[in-house]
């Protein structure tokens, strides 16, 4: 029951593609996108452990209700045959309910409460360098978020930018099932692994500038030639060829 988030208290915060500090350009969909991504999956995790942590009282109490009714059985037909194999049954019923409730109390609800907090930390990691991407703009050419080429990013609806759910904020608790996890998987973050941009895959090819991303030694955050600096849960790292990689920390 708690597989699902056995892994999740383990992955790398953040990882994405390398990108060029000394282009200084906005980071296009393909990049910032599954962020927004791994944003909404995050917020659904808190309402589904929720959920699993009712399943498994509910079965508890089923268990339960099925042992009285056993024992009810058993005290108004103790003379016919069947109430021996109803006795057993009751014990079988009373023996998974004071399991599952144990198990509860020993091992679901400590997994549940970490993998929310965990969940919910990343999350607020995430959103918040996000945020800082979206709003870092000013006029049509300068700007962080990229649509394609070199368009800027605006958001189109409360939840969204363009037409990807990207709400930044934390859903109201209620027990609902989550989806099945697709850009939070038990290895880590697929859609946002490293790679080398050689075609303007990841960043605009021009025009859209984000002093945000620079990372030379002489423009914005990183006045040195190497060096480490913290954003979103992960680190920038400076090379001599002004390479800016995100990692884990």
């Amino acid at each position: 029951m708690m597989a699902a988030y056995a892994t999740l208290m383990v992955f790398p915060l953040f990882s994405v593609q390398q990108v060029s500090s000394a282009a200084t350009m906005g980071l296009l969909e393909a990049v910032w996108g599954p962020m927004c991504d791994v944003s909404e999956e995050l917020d659904g995790v808190p309402s589904d452990a929720l959920q699993r942590a009712v399943d498994a009282i509910d079965a508890a109490s089923d268990m339960q209700n099925a042992a009285t009714r056993a024992a009810i059985y058993v005290a108004k037909n103790q003379a016919q045959p069947k109430s021996k194999g109803v006795t057993i049954l009751r014990g079988y019923f009373q023996a998974k309910a004071t399991a599952i409730v144990k198990n509860i109390g020993t091992t679901d609800a400590n997994k549940l409460i970490a993998a929310t907090a965990e969940a919910a930390y990343l999350k607020g990691r995430l959103d918040e360098f996000i945020h800082l991407l979206e709003h870092s703009r000013e006029g049509a050419t300068n700007g962080c978020m990229v649509n394609s080429g070199t368009t800027l990013t605006q958001r189109q609806h409360a939840t969204k930018l363009n037409d990807r759910e990207c709400k930044l904020k934390l859903r109201t608790t209620a027990a609902t099932a989550a989806p099945a996890f697709k850009s939070v998987t038990a290895t880590g973050y697929p859609s946002m692994q490293q790679g080398t941009d050689s075609a303007h895959n990841f960043q605009a090819s021009g025009t859209a500038n984000c002093k945000l991303l620079t990372a030379q030694h002489s423009r914005l955050h990183a006045q040195r030639r190497r060096g480490v600096s913290n954003q979103s849960g992960s680190r920038i790292f400076n090379h001599p060829k002004h390479q800016c990689r995100k990692n884990q920390p």
